[in-house]
């Protein structure tokens, strides 16, 4: 996945969107503010965070847009039932451990979405794009 980071009007700790609401169920209007939530969180839609070690890297959506077309294809899956909350909390872990060597161990909720959502093994998606 990528980074997505806006203005919006939601807080840090809220997009505005029901946390215990599944990924699959989402509305047009709700994939956009959690898309503007995501973004703020890491950064700022067009934020690019590259690590010194090289290799890991963090890439927001250019804009709003953007991040809505890359995730729906795979939000929209029935097998992507994760709840709103478990993005968050993915989206935030990944921003704050993108940089992390040796790399961590993802969250299981994280690998979860990764394959129920995006089609992934092990791996973890960043939770702000939704690009594999």
């Amino acid at each position: 996945m990528g980074t997505v980071v806006a203005c919006s009007s939601t807080s840090a700790t809220s997009s505005g969107v029901d946390p215990k609401k599944a990924l699959d169920a989402l509305s047009p209007a709700e994939v956009q503010s959690l898309c503007d939530w995501t973004a703020k969180a890491e950064g700022g839609y067009g934020n690019t965070v590259v690590c010194n070690a090289g290799g890991a890297s963090l890439e927001v959506p250019v804009d709003q847009a953007n991040c809505v077309t890359d995730v729906t294809p795979h939000w929209g899956q029935r097998t992507c039932v994760a709840p709103v909350s478990d993005w968050m909390t993915c989206a935030r872990w990944a921003f704050a451990n993108v940089c992390a060597t040796p790399a961590l161990a993802h969250p299981a909720s994280c690998v979860a979405i990764d394959v129920d959502c995006f089609g992934g093994d092990d791996s973890v998606p960043r939770p702000d794009s939704g690009s594999d």
